[in-house]
């Protein structure tokens, strides 16, 4: 069983605000200065539930994320190329908040062991890029992928707006939000790019954020 951290709502709050406002701000740098309007982002909600049977439960969280990674890297790639992580592609990079989460997850509260550990994850995606991310999805959804990284299922869906955000993080962080100091546990949440570890730290994010996608 896990040793949980006392859950501080106030404290989770302000993290999910940050999240949030990352998201919204993603593509903020890319607006002409002369435009006023916002970047209309795209949304989307992935969730990707690794196989870790047999791993002990730390060993399955570190797995889970490490194939996110990959997960990550790979739709980067369908979006943008090979060379993605090259400046002049990289503003254009999808950004991803993931959560881990596990069976059983609406009683993190409480003592809760790692069964099924899966990701599940807020993008923002730049409006030209839209087009090529439902692509590039449609492409590491099919058992080739899935099966060759162990990665048991991957479900992908786009926010209806904005206004979604703040709920759809609220949910996915039901279980990470009660390990952000939890040193037990190596990750909890990841941030993507990995470019953006040094921005979230103005914040002081808590153990579990490390990035570990492409620079």
């Amino acid at each position: 069983m896990l040793d949980y951290t006392e859950y501080n709502k106030e404290t989770n709050e302000e993290y999910i605000s940050f999240f949030e406002d990352m998201l919204m701000r993603s593509f903020a740098s890319l607006a002409e200065p002369s435009d006023n309007r916002e970047v209309d982002v795209a949304y989307y909600h992935i969730t990707a539930t690794i196989n870790t049977k047999g791993m002990p439960w730390r060993e399955s969280a570190y797995f889970t994320f490490n194939r996110f990674d990959i997960l990550y890297n790979q739709l980067c790639e369908g979006v943008l190329g090979r060379n993605n992580y090259r400046k002049i592609k990289a503003a254009y990079r999808p950004v991803a908040v993931a959560f881990l989460d596990v069976e059983g997850s609406k009683y993190a509260n409480r003592q809760v062991p790692l069964i099924n550990p899966h990701i599940h994850s807020v993008w923002a995606v730049h409006p030209f890029q839209v087009e090529k991310m439902d692509s590039a999805i449609r492409k590491i959804s099919n058992t080739s992928f899935t099966n060759r990284y162990q990665i048991d299922e991957v479900d992908c869906g786009r926010l209806a707006s904005k206004d979604d955000l703040r709920r759809v993080l609220s949910y996915d962080s039901k279980y990470a939000k009660y390990h952000f100091d939890n040193s037990e546990l190596e990750r909890s949440y990841e941030v993507y790019p990995k470019v953006l570890k040094s921005a979230s730290r103005s914040l002081t994010l808590p153990r579990g954020g490390e990035g570990a996608a492409q620079a």
